[in-house]
């Protein structure tokens, strides 16, 4: 149900369902991968392109501020979210990305290195 919230941009439902869960282990679920490896970043990087009302990039925002989501998951392709969601052109996710890696989100930071400046 994690996964479809993502996957829909609803970060109300979202944060219902990962509200329900130990506190010990939302990161975990936050980060829980699916079908083609997928984590919730992923589906909002997937789904994301066409995110004039921001709902996306607010799913992103509640995944990596509130619940810990680790960003450096890889997707069955290889793929972190941030690197899926410049594949898809999902902009609003990409400069929310960007954002956390300005503002010290460490595995943010270190992809933005390992792609120099651009994942």
């Amino acid at each position: 149900m994690v996964h479809r919230a993502a996957r829909l941009g609803n970060g109300r439902m979202l944060e219902l369902l990962l509200n329900e869960v130990q506190k010990e282990s939302r990161a975990a679920e936050a980060s829980k991968q699916s079908l083609y490896g997928y984590t919730p970043l992923h589906w909002c990087a997937c789904f994301g392109a066409d995110d004039s009302e921001g709902h996306y990039a607010a799913v992103a925002d509640l995944l990596i501020d509130t619940f810990n989501a680790d960003t450096s998951v890889v997707n069955s392709r290889g793929k972190t979210a941030w690197e899926l969601a410049l594949q898809t052109g999902a902009t609003t996710v990409c400069e929310r990305f960007s954002h956390h890696a300005a503002n010290g989100h460490v595995q943010l930071q270190k992809e933005l290195q390992r792609h120099k400046g651009r994942p």
